[in-house]
């Protein structure tokens, strides 16, 4: 099936409409034929591409939210057998809420995909929560929420993905829905 394609403008829009009814209705209109997990994810997807493109404006401050969560997307294409990382660091404390992994149709189970947190020359693991432990999936787009991780100014997000498919690269789409911490 193919989707129809919306801007990460649009995909915002949509995020930001306040009534609950009408941000469904959009979503159903703009991914039809996906159950609400999967159109949410996709929106988040697509929103948090423009997030990627505008980071060093976007997380500069805190104000910049505006009250509001963001999206911080995460895209590599992992060549076969080897293992690469991604990571953001941002200039103010933040609490991570969600997470939302994308694996499409092909990696049968062989790229392992984890969130860390970089705190200094520390480096822990906080996706899975179990250290050690991996995501990987074929065809499944995974949400994680009802998180509260968080994250000291400076500190980084990062993503390691491992593909253990010795003949295709991969790509596992990853995005985090971030709040800022208001300190008292």
């Amino acid at each position: 099936m193919t989707l129809p394609q919306i801007t990460p403008e649009a995909a915002r829009a949509i995020q930001e409409t306040a009534d609950r009814r009408t941000r469904a209705q959009a979503m159903r209109e703009a991914f039809p034929g996906l159950s609400s997990v999967q159109q949410l994810a996709r929106l988040n997807e697509i929103a948090g591409q423009q997030v990627v493109e505008e980071e060093e404006e976007t997380f500069r401050t805190p104000e910049n939210f505006r009250g509001r969560t963001a999206s911080l997307a995460f895209r590599q294409t992992v060549p076969a057998a080897t293992r690469q990382t991604q990571s953001r660091r941002l200039s103010f404390n933040f609490t991570m809420t969600s997470a939302y992994f994308h694996f499409p149709p092909g990696p049968s189970f062989l790229v392992e995909v984890r969130v860390l947190r970089r705190a200094g020359r520390s480096l822990r693991q906080v996706l899975p929560t179990q250290e050690g432990t991996f995501f990987a999936f074929d065809n499944t787009i995974l949400p994680v929420i009802g998180l509260a991780i968080d994250f000291d100014e400076n500190d980084e997000v990062v993503v390691e993905w491992s593909n253990y498919d010795d003949t295709y690269e991969h790509t596992v789409p990853v995005s985090c829905t971030l709040a800022p911490t208001v300190l008292g």
